[in-house]
């Protein structure tokens, strides 16, 4: 509207918006601003006022520009998620100690990923994540390809399948935050949420599996909030949950690792050793523990107990209460990951939000009810207190990217 050229209307704006200092804020606050404006000064003349008296009129009504930018600047000042910070330090400090107790010799790579993510953290906090957005086509197609490529992440040798799940929920994020179920045929919508799954179920690695159930819980996340059709999900739900039966029972060991879960006792000395081991680790823990270096010899035949294990290893040296604190904390890590989500305002943000959350609690829970024996053992790690520089720097990004939309949860325009 040609009101916002007039010279009055600008400098009140400018002068608003001099007073916020989250720069970014700004946009939003001049599209609020010269709408309230534009309402007024319509109302005024509507009353049979020239367009001068009444644009003087409506700034007149908004107040001081400079009181009205101080009090806007308190309202858009970028206020970090404490809960959600402090609970990924205090999950990574604890699995830095287990991992020292259990491995000194990998102490150092564990402060130096807690350090490293630490700075991740700080740095995405500041980034704009809606920057992304644009490349969100590339960035899903880039995944694809790397992982038909069968590529290893350069220095650690770890499958990208691994880290996968978090680059498709970037890129789906972006792909579907406005509606794009709606705009878009049906048929095309599928082949998206498709092609990733089949492209995890097509490699032979466990961690490919691990990574497609992740998948599957990201997608179904973005199609349900971007407007799918409840047919679309049941249909592809039994699609893919009927080709990944076949995918692990089609190959022998996956097959006898299911059969190992449902009666250990006949593959004692094979694929039910673990959940014997670990069987007899939790039912001789008590309520406080064995405390460390007690009956070693049992800890040391189980593998991986500072990685996917390191849970059992808490809870048989440090008791059943410590255990079950942490699971109480993990419980807040969820609720508070779910209240985040909650308050965002940008459909790309929320988006985002909701499927980092969704990979946090599918990870967290896989992890202990596999622990606990109620799943079948597969490769989730516990974040942040499981060893594994790559996974967790992995992690400490998802924090930091939800960190830089809570930020900014407030601001709906597009940049």
């Amino acid at each position: 509207m040609d009101l916002l050229a007039n010279q009055r209307i600008k400098i009140y704006m400018d002068t608003v918006c001099s007073c916020v200092k989250f720069r970014e804020a700004h946009s939003e606050i001049r599209s609020e601003i010269a709408t309230h404006l534009i309402d007024t000064v319509e109302e005024h003349e509507k009353e049979g006022s020239t367009k001068e008296e009444a644009i003087d009129m409506a700034i007149k009504q908004m107040g001081d520009p400079l009181e009205v930018g101080r009090q806007l600047n308190k309202v858009h000042k970028p206020k970090p998620e404490w809960s959600i910070l402090a609970l990924a330090l205090i999950f990574s400090i604890m699995g830095m100690l287990i991992v020292y107790i259990i491995q000194s010799g990998l102490f150092q790579k564990s402060l130096f990923m807690i350090l490293a993510g630490a700075v991740a953290i700080v740095f995405l906090y500041f980034y704009n994540y809606r920057r992304l957005k644009p490349l969100s086509k590339y960035i899903y197609l880039a995944t694809t390809i790397l992982l038909l490529l069968d590529i290893r992440i350069i220095g650690s040798g770890v499958d990208i399948a691994y880290i996968a799940p978090i680059f498709y929920a970037l890129a789906m994020a972006g792909m579907f935050a406005d509606d794009e179920w709606k705009k878009r045929k049906g048929i095309v919508n599928l082949g998206v949420f498709v092609l990733p799954m089949a492209v995890f179920l097509l490699r032979s690695s466990w961690s490919s599996l691990v990574s497609a159930v992740m998948y599957f819980v990201v997608a179904l996340v973005i199609a349900t909030m971007s407007g799918i059709n409840i047919k679309y999900i049941l249909g592809v739900a039994v699609l893919i949950i009927s080709i990944g039966l076949y995918n692990v029972f089609s190959v022998d060991y996956r097959a006898q690792r299911i059969r190992s879960f449902l009666s250990p006792e006949n593959f004692a000395g094979g694929a039910g050793y673990i959940d014997i081991q670990l069987r007899k680790l939790l039912t001789s823990a008590g309520l406080f523990g064995n405390g460390f270096g007690t009956n070693t010899n049992l800890i040391l035949t189980l593998p991986e107990m500072h990685t996917n294990l390191i849970f059992s290893y808490i809870v048989y040296t440090l008791g059943w209460i410590v255990g079950a604190i942490l699971i109480l904390l993990i419980i807040i890590f969820f609720i508070r990951l779910i209240k985040t989500f909650k308050s965002i305002k940008n459909s790309y943000g929320r988006l985002i939000v909701g499927s980092f959350a969704s990979i946090f609690i599918v990870q967290f829970s896989y992890n202990i009810l596999m622990i606990l024996g109620l799943v079948p053992f597969a490769g989730f790690s516990l974040p942040f207190i499981s060893y594994g520089t790559t996974l967790n720097m992995a992690n400490m990004a998802m924090i930091g990217i939800i960190s830089s939309i809570y930020r900014r949860k407030d601001i709906l325009l597009e940049k």
